[in-house]
């Protein structure tokens, strides 16, 4: 878990007015602070494939950019 990370996803929640884009950014900080890709689908009503999608894209971009 970086810190770092989870206070630029914070920041850019707060910035986005788009719902999809708060629950793509909401699904990362939860990974980053250790919930499983299970946890967070049944928090958010999605499945864990879609929050493992999300999850690979931020990995695979390095940047916030990768799950818009």
């Amino acid at each position: 878990m970086s810190n770092k990370e989870i206070e630029q996803l914070n920041t850019a929640m707060k910035q986005t007015s788009d719902k999809r884009l708060y629950e793509r950014y909401l699904a990362v900080r939860l990974r980053l602070e250790g919930h499983t890709f299970e946890d967070i689908g049944e928090l958010l009503s999605r499945a864990r494939q879609t929050i493992s999608i999300y999850w690979q894209a931020y990995q695979t971009q390095s940047t916030f950019n990768g799950i818009i």
